[in-house]
């Protein structure tokens, strides 16, 4: 079934998106715990510098609806480099995605990577 996924990304508390920051959204299937999730669509959006949200962001996948299990990842990089790295935010909690409608909304925090110790 193809599904839309309308993405919208929540910032921290005093957390600012730097001009040239890139959003990458990815939808994994992540069916098996004891194996690497595996990659189903990603998209690559421009940041616009916000205070607490950005999006919406829209992916589209086909997403089979008997037992699979699919979740959103995103990360806002900072420099748009693809690479993570201290100060870009990160998804940190698993979103799931609703396999049984055409549309899905979700709302994903995002938080800041730290510097190496």
């Amino acid at each position: 079934m193809q599904v839309r996924v309308h993405c919208y990304v929540r910032l921290p508390v005093e957390s600012r998106v730097r001009r040239g920051a890139r959003v990458r959204a990815t939808i994994e299937e992540v069916s098996l715990a004891d194996a690497p999730a595996r990659l189903v669509a990603t998209a690559d959006f421009p940041a616009h510098p916000s205070d607490d949200m950005l999006g919406p962001f829209e992916l589209v996948a086909d997403l089979a609806p008997s037992g699979a299990e699919y979740a959103l990842r995103v990360h806002v990089d900072q420099i748009g480099d693809g690479r993570v790295a201290p100060g870009d935010l990160v998804s940190t909690i698993r979103q799931a995605i609703a396999t049984s409608t055409s549309v899905a909304e979700l709302e994903v925090p995002v938080a800041v990577v730290p510097n190496a110790p």
